[in-house]
């Protein structure tokens, strides 16, 4: 049963992990698509 629930708890923390890494990648796009915004604003 604890080998069962280590193996759970390792694929639990896996699964955050690349949750956490997916939403890095995005933060990043999300971040140049404001950066370029905010300079067409202050452009104007």
């Amino acid at each position: 049963v604890g080998a069962v629930i280590t193996k759970l708890q390792d694929a639990f923390v896996h699964y955050a992990d690349s949750l956490a890494d997916s939403e890095l990648g995005t933060l990043d796009v999300d971040l140049r698509l404001i950066q370029e915004s905010l300079k067409e604003d202050i452009g104007r």
